[in-house]
């Protein structure tokens, strides 16, 4: 059965909000992951695969009818990488056998160099004769979020990173050979102040901030209670927008510490990883769905977010002229990854 791992989404609870352009409650946030949730094994059920890495091994039965067997189907099982193959008991090496296709990964077959010795074969029975230890899933694209801005235990469950806002809730990150799920985004002192006190007017917009790197466009600040979106780096001068998500365009003395939401709270040790220790200035990513999957999500949450305000009653028109809305674009989009990305699975080799 096509299964991701829970928590893992391929949207973000920060992707969901940018478009509501609102604030992240508790509440809020609550209700769109349980919704980021079902979206994202929706949609894993009608493409009949899981997008997201999976490490760990699978096994898989003796594949051939005949005496010998050359190739073996891995049906749900797409491989990203293999580590090793081990068949009856014996371990057949990385140069006597092939990954197919060779556009992958993801790959769905095991081939064995018919040059060299080796096959598959059977245990004293054909169950679960053959181990694969590998990757597993679709892709394992990744996007660079940034460094780890202090050191990491192993059962340490907060992470401290540099430009952090690529990152959201429900995103799947790498730190060294460990995977981390990111279940909260938490606000922390960036160790940078203002250069000049600010006036409330929402026209003051910009901000020396003493290094070029502080920031950067894109990312949310906090100067007291008020945030702002930073627009660009200046030099060593950011530019912003005043009062965002809600907040009160006010004054701020200089030298007021700006806040930044770095502080990820993760699940260590994800998708068939070990929690590990990482030293400060550790490279971190995020893996990446592809970009139909992403936007689905987001739009199939959404989608279901305002039926749920709307108690699963949306009409448009009034008296004779009502009507109910149908999510005809969501359909269109579901059909599309079901056309691109729908996986065919080979139960067997004869």
């Amino acid at each position: 059965m096509i299964k991701g791992t829970p928590g893992v989404w391929y949207a973000t609870v920060e992707d969901v909000l940018r478009v509501l352009r609102g604030t992240a409650t508790p509440e809020t946030v609550a209700v769109i992951g349980e919704i980021l949730e079902h979206s994202s094994r929706s949609i894993e059920l009608d493409a009949a695969r899981v997008f997201h890495p999976q490490y760990g091994t699978r096994y898989k039965d003796w594949p051939a009818r005949t005496q010998e067997a050359l190739v073996l189907h891995l049906g749900d099982d797409e491989l990203i990488s293999l580590e090793s193959v081990t068949s009856g008991g014996v371990v057949i090496s990385a140069d006597d056998r092939f990954l197919r296709p060779d556009t992958g990964p993801p790959y769905n077959r095991i081939e064995i160099d018919r040059a060299s010795a080796a096959a598959f074969a059977a245990l004293a029975t054909p169950q679960r004769s053959v181990a694969l230890l590998g990757w597993f899933g679709f892709n394992d694209d990744a996007q660079l979020v940034g460094l780890t801005t202090g050191s990491l235990t192993s059962s340490a469950t907060t992470v401290t990173v540099d430009y952090a806002h690529k990152v959201g809730i429900g995103d799947l990150i790498k730190i060294g050979t460990e995977r981390m799920i990111v279940t909260d985004r938490t606000w922390s002192d960036t160790g940078v102040t203002t250069g000049v006190a600010l006036a409330s007017d929402d026209a003051v917009v910009s901000i020396p901030v003493g290094s070029a790197t502080a920031f950067m466009a894109g990312e949310q600040i906090m100067v007291d209670a008020e945030r702002m979106n930073v627009l660009a780096m200046t030099g060593t001068t950011a530019v912003v927008e005043r009062a965002t998500a809600g907040t009160t365009l006010a004054a701020h003395t200089i030298t007021t510490p700006i806040y930044a939401p770095r502080s990820l709270t993760v699940e260590r040790g994800a998708v068939g990883t070990t929690a590990t220790t990482h030293n400060a200035g550790a490279i971190t990513t995020r893996y990446r769905a592809p970009g139909p999957v992403r936007m689905f999500v987001r739009a199939n949450t959404l989608g279901t977010l305002m039926q749920e305000h709307a108690a699963y009653a949306r009409q448009l028109g009034t008296g004779e002229n009502v009507r109910e809305v149908a999510g005809r674009g969501l359909a269109q989009a579901r059909k599309q990854i079901e056309a691109l990305y729908r996986h065919r699975v080979r139960a067997r080799a004869v």
